[in-house]
């Protein structure tokens, strides 16, 4: 199978487990992406476009009919006979077609949609022989318009919460830049009564992550409470030294965000979600982390400026409600 998806391989978690899946199945695989900013482990042949951006209408222009012209080369020119298209943005349209007409099978994995389903995505789920869903509602909801088939991210998990002081001590001990950043601000001595907050991020374009940095600048003058608001990611970021909110950057190994997650007091999802559930949100779930979204950012003030702070205090009706398909996955 060859597999198309027009991402950075290091953002792209769910195209790598179907990677594996397949390749468990002693299926041949190769991938067409974008090459990742990082290093990553990549079991299979794997095919780069070049990624570039740009504000410049020309320049968009140009990339449009790049991407378009290499991404039908490698349909046609693959020896694969089923093809998947991860996603898809308007710049696969001539190799959908081209796989269209000279592949076997064509699907395609829609792990998320914006907040509406555009006349082009519209074309592509009646076109395609297989649309694979990551929740049942959006296979309810892909069901109208062609044939749709619900393949979940992962079965979730539910973690016991961790004491605070002992875990976030020992993530001092392994990750050195941490450690400075507690110490530069005095903070182990006082974590029993420092809430933690943290939004886990890519810094991909559709999430607003300087909106939610001018938030917590305009906030700090504001708060009864210091906080710690960490941005788990591995994107280098530089950060302002504020008076009560403490901010900093840092990339975890996976069990080690887990358990930052399990004795953290709040979560951030600055993703937009519709009939999708960001990787992130299912692992909040998984520890048993309270979650805004974006537009809920003004919870944070009023959570954090309640007279005794306590996780047991949110009120779950604001936040990110658990939906019941989830509770279903196997």
């Amino acid at each position: 199978m060859l597999i198309v998806n027009l991402a950075p391989l290091d953002q792209s978690p769910r195209t790598l487990n179907i990677v594996k899946k397949q390749l468990e199945k002693n299926k041949t695989i190769e991938l067409l992406a974008y090459r990742p900013s990082t290093f990553i482990e990549i079991p299979c042949k794997v095919r780069y476009i070049r990624y570039f951006e740009s504000k410049n209408i020309f320049m968009k222009f140009f990339k449009l009919i790049y991407c378009n012209i290499m991404v039908a080369f490698y349909v046609l020119t693959s020896k694969e006979r089923n093809v998947m298209f991860v996603c898809p943005p308007i710049f696969i349209f001539f190799g959908f077609m081209s796989a269209f007409m000279v592949k076997d099978t064509v699907l395609i994995d829609w792990h998320r949609f914006n907040n509406k389903v555009t006349l082009f995505e519209s074309f592509l789920i009646k076109m395609a022989e297989i649309n694979s869903c990551v929740t049942e509602e959006m296979t309810t909801f892909v069901s109208r318009l062609g044939n749709a088939v619900c393949m979940p991210d992962k079965p979730i998990m539910f973690y016991e919460r961790l004491d605070k002081t002992k875990e976030i001590t020992k993530l001092s001990e392994k990750y050195i830049s941490f450690k400075l950043f507690l110490e530069n601000f005095n903070i182990l001595k006082h974590l029993e009564s420092m809430p933690i907050f943290l939004c886990s991020t890519s810094y991909s374009i559709e999430e607003k992550n300087d909106y939610l940095l001018e938030y917590l600048i305009k906030l700090d003058t504001r708060v009864r409470t210091p906080f710690i608001f960490i941005f788990t990611t591995k994107k280098i970021v530089d950060f302002p030294n504020l008076k009560n909110i403490f901010i900093t950057s840092q990339f975890f190994d996976y069990n080690d965000y887990i358990n930052l997650l399990r004795c953290a007091d709040l979560g951030v999802n600055m993703h937009d979600i519709w009939m999708d559930y960001p990787m992130k949100c299912i692992d909040y779930i998984s520890c048993k982390l309270p979650f805004i979204g974006a537009n809920e950012l003004e919870n944070i003030e009023r959570i954090i400026n309640r007279d005794q702070y306590s996780i047991k205090q949110h009120e779950t009706t604001e936040t990110f409600q658990i939906p019941s398909e989830i509770m279903k996955w196997k």
